[in-house]
C-alpha cells in the first residue's frame, strides 16, 4: 500500500539512480514500519522546466516527495521515515531543495488491489502485525 511519488526536474536522475532510490525508499519504509517490501511502490515524475512556481516565480531545482502510507503510525515512526527518505535524496539536492510530505490512508477499506480490497500477502502480513491506533 505505501506509494511514494517523487516529483523532480527532468534529467536529474539516471535509470540506475531511480532503481537505487526506489530500493532505498523501500528499505527505509520497510525497516521503520515492518511493512513487507513487496508492497512499497515508488514512482518518478519528471517535471518540465518552468512547470512549478513558488510565489509566482519558477522553481526548477526542487525535489518533492509525496508518500501515501497506512494511517495510525506514531510521530516517531513518521519522523524516521521522513528523515530516511530525505537522506536518500541528499546527493541530488541543493540546500533546502527537498520537500517530503506523508499522507495517511486511515482505512484499508478505501484501498483496492486488482478489484480486491487487499492482496493476500498484505492480508497475511496485516494479520500478524501489531494493531494500529487511529487518531
Amino acid at each position: 500500500m505505501p506509494f511514494y511519488r517523487i516529483y523532480h526536474p527532468r534529467h536529474l536522475f539516471t535509470p540506475e539512480d531511480k532503481a537505487n532510490i526506489a530500493k532505498e525508499f523501500t528499505r527505509v519504509h520497510a525497516s521503520e514500519t515492518g511493512a513487507p517490501p513487496f508492497d512499497v511502490k515508488v514512482a518518478f515524475i519528471e517535471l518540465p522546466l518552468n512547470s512549478v512556481f513558488s510565489g509566482g516565480e519558477p522553481e526548477n531545482s526542487h525535489i518533492r516527495v509525496e508518500g501515501l502510507i497506512k494511517g495510525g503510525r506514531g510521530p516517531e515512526v513518521k519522523k524516521k521515515i521522513l528523515e530516511g527518505l530525505d537522506k536518500v535524496l541528499q546527493p541530488w539536492s541543493k540546500e533546502g531543495s527537498i520537500q517530503t510530505t506523508l499522507v495517511e490512508a486511515l482505512s484499508t477499506d478505501l484501498v483496492r488491489h486488482a478489484g480486491q480490497f487487499s492482496s493476500q500477502e498484505s492480508k497475511n502480513w496485516a494479520a500478524g502485525a501489531p494493531p494500529q491506533k487511529f487518531e
